[in-house]
């Protein structure tokens, strides 16, 4: 076999990346000799050529896919040509469930994404939030302490459904999200109903996160293109986060119902 350390130089970016059209109808390519290669000169001189450098005088090359992508190879270099069909049959077995492993634990992961994110914002859904309060009381996983806990009710978004039409709804959601990301973006932000947003915001001091609670207010008033009612909470206590999370949900409510009363314009 060859040592690969000596192969990789030849293994460049141009390299690599041709190997999917020269694969495109093959499920295995083989090259016993330079006649072998000679051919796979005429379809891709690139590759010839590295393997002509490589002093490579036998490969067997098999794709890893999930339908017709390819997303790697496995291969064999200057083997013993007398076990070419056990090496053929090695290498496609390999490929087999490999490619097979690697399309389970995606369809997995794609799974656990989508059950804890929400498609349309692109921040975590309701289950997640729910999952992870769960964590911090059992104290699997509890919130580092101190903490914070905002909630943020989109304003207008019914008015915005009813007279502009629900893409302009979406789109509405989708900048309520991005607004919060910025002031947010490295704490967990969940959106936890239709025009409701939670933040949970570990390991922060109460004069920081009181800037982020007024940063964001003064983003999001009546005529801003965003606007919230605005709840919330801190404390230094770990086994305050729901009484966090209740707090912070009535001062929004009482936020929201100012809102109304003075733009009964934009009421529900």
């Amino acid at each position: 076999m060859y040592r690969l350390r000596i192969f990789l130089p030849y293994l460049t970016h141009d390299v690599v990346f041709s190997w999917e059209e020269t694969l495109r109808n093959r499920d295995v390519l083989i090259i016993k000799n330079d006649h072998d290669l000679s051919e796979l000169e005429k379809i891709n001189p690139v590759w010839a050529k590295s393997l002509r450098g490589a002093k490579v005088r036998s490969v067997i090359l098999v794709p890893l896919s999930q339908g017709k992508k390819m997303f790697g190879v496995l291969f064999i270099t200057n083997f013993n040509i007398k076990k070419i069909v056990d090496l053929k049959e090695f290498l496609e077995l390999t490929a087999f469930f490999l490619s097979s492993e690697i399309a389970n634990n995606t369809l997995m992961e794609q799974l656990e994404y989508m059950s804890n994110v929400d498609s349309l914002t692109g921040v975590k859904n309701r289950n997640s939030m729910n999952a992870r309060v769960d964590c911090h009381v059992s104290k699997k996983s509890p919130v580092r302490t101190p903490f914070g806990v905002v909630f943020a009710d989109l304003n207008g978004l019914k008015q915005c459904n009813d007279t502009s039409g629900h893409e302009k709804g979406d789109e509405l959601l989708k900048n309520a999200a991005k607004l919060l990301r910025k002031y947010f973006d490295d704490d967990e932000i969940y959106r936890s109903g239709g025009d409701e947003f939670v933040i949970i915001v570990p390991n922060c001091q109460k004069d920081e996160f009181d800037k982020k609670i007024t940063d964001l207010r003064s983003e999001s008033g009546a005529e801003a293109g965003v606007s919230f009612a605005i709840g919330a909470d801190w404390s230094e206590n770990e086994s305050d986060l729901r009484r966090c999370m209740h707090n912070a949900d009535e001062a929004m409510y009482a936020d929201k119902k100012e809102f109304y009363r003075q733009h009964p314009e934009r009421a529900r």
